[in-house]
């Protein structure tokens, strides 16, 4: 989803879709909405969630469960 004439429905798209992914909500970005329609309003949901997540570096909550799991299964 891009930003179209909801604006409301698009940041509670992106708050879910961050707290699936990474365990945080768009609260937790440190952007208010005109920063990140800024710097990211021009890609869909999905594209500005893994830019966001590349620049920050943060490892998606599928991935810490993988390497938990390796992990046990190593001991």
């Amino acid at each position: 989803m891009k930003l179209g004439a909801d604006k409301e429905s698009y940041f509670e798209q992106l708050s879910q879709k961050l707290e699936q992914s990474y365990c945080i909500n768009f609260d937790d970005t440190g952007y208010s909405e005109a920063e990140w329609l800024q710097r990211f309003g021009d890609l869909a949901v999905d594209e500005a969630i893994a830019e966001y997540a590349q620049k920050y570096d943060l490892t998606a909550k599928s991935e810490l469960l993988t390497s938990s799991f390796n992990y046990k299964k190593t001991l």
